[in-house]
């Protein structure tokens, strides 16, 4: 994370980032990246890109988080809905298949694409709640 993440910071300086609830002071601790380019979010919360009409949507996810050994659950884990004035994109990022999927559709969709994660899914019964099973 950290070496892709510094690595776009510096050649992108004038990117916004959107980042979950808790993710932000170690965005700004650990690379270039400016407070005012940073936009923590909660699930739901819609935020405009700026100088466009495009809407990020941060959304729910089903998986747990851990950054080191002793900070289960710290930072808001979730996926994120681009809306544009005609295309729609979901992004899953790293979830299991849950309720969410369902109320994302209903209030954001339908989605012109969706990026779903499948991964990491077996054995099923253990995995099924963190990774979307094909």
């Amino acid at each position: 994370d950290l070496d892709s993440v510094s690595r776009l910071a510096k050649l992108q300086p004038n990117t916004s980032w959107f980042v979950p609830a808790g993710t932000a002071q170690w965005l700004k601790d650990n690379t270039v990246v400016v407070g005012d380019k940073v936009h923590e979010m909660t699930w739901w919360q819609e935020e405009q890109l700026e100088g466009t009409n495009i809407k990020i949507v941060f959304t729910p996810a089903n998986h747990w988080c851990k950054r080191s050994v002793a900070d289960d659950n710290q930072m808001l884990w979730g996926s994120f809905a681009v809306i544009g004035q005609t295309k729609r994109f979901w992004f899953g990022g790293d979830t299991g298949y849950c309720e969410a999927f369902k109320q994302i559709g209903e209030k954001y969709g339908p989605f012109d694409l969706a990026a779903i994660p499948i991964g990491a899914y077996q054995p099923n019964w253990f995995m099924k709640y963190q990774h979307v099973h094909p």
